[in-house]
């Protein structure tokens, strides 16, 4: 069997030699220049240039700034006023924010050591079934609260990075063609 597909081919090797066109004796020595020549007329040549700046940030690049200064007096300066009070009052809003975190993690440990310790107390005066119920319901309680701000917490992670993913595809120039 091997030695059938060996002759067959070989048959075909030899049917693709014959078929090669053979070039005349006197465009050997032009072949290599012609090429050469057309390899140089395909070569690809500048049509334009393209030239981007991007600034990233609450105020406009300097030389913007500069701009709007010249075209009305002082209005760079107002502008750098303008972006100054709303960082201040973004980071007062967050100082808010974190305040009413903490006040509200605190009364919540108040109201659940409360709770608890009624259920000493349950246990403590002879009803027992309620005193650990109530124990346990606010172990529960607190540690699903725990559960629940952890995956909030990744969750507003995910999606504070998807939305700066699709915003850095937004600012992406196109892809030039």
């Amino acid at each position: 069997m091997a030695s059938r597909w060996h002759k067959v081919r070989s048959k075909m090797f030899k049917k693709e030699q014959q078929s090669k066109p053979n070039l005349p004796s006197s465009l050997k020595p032009q072949a290599p220049q012609v090429a050469s020549n057309v390899a140089q007329q395909i070569q690809p040549k500048p049509v334009g240039v393209a030239f981007e700046v991007s600034f990233s940030g609450p105020l406009p690049a300097p030389v913007i700034l500069k701009e709007y200064d010249t075209i009305v007096p002082g209005l760079a300066s107002r502008i750098v006023e303008m972006a100054e009070k709303e960082q201040a009052h973004r980071h007062q809003y967050e100082n808010q924010t974190i305040e009413i975190q903490k006040s509200g993690q605190s009364k919540g440990f108040y109201i659940a050591m409360a709770v608890i310790v009624g259920g000493i107390v349950l246990i403590w005066t002879g009803h027992s079934g309620y005193g650990f119920a109530t124990i346990l319901l606010t172990g529960a309680a607190l540690i699903g609260a725990a559960i629940y701000g952890r995956m909030n917490v990744a969750d507003k992670q995910l999606t504070n990075q998807l939305a700066e993913l699709a915003k850095a595809q937004q600012q992406r120039p196109p892809p030039s063609q």
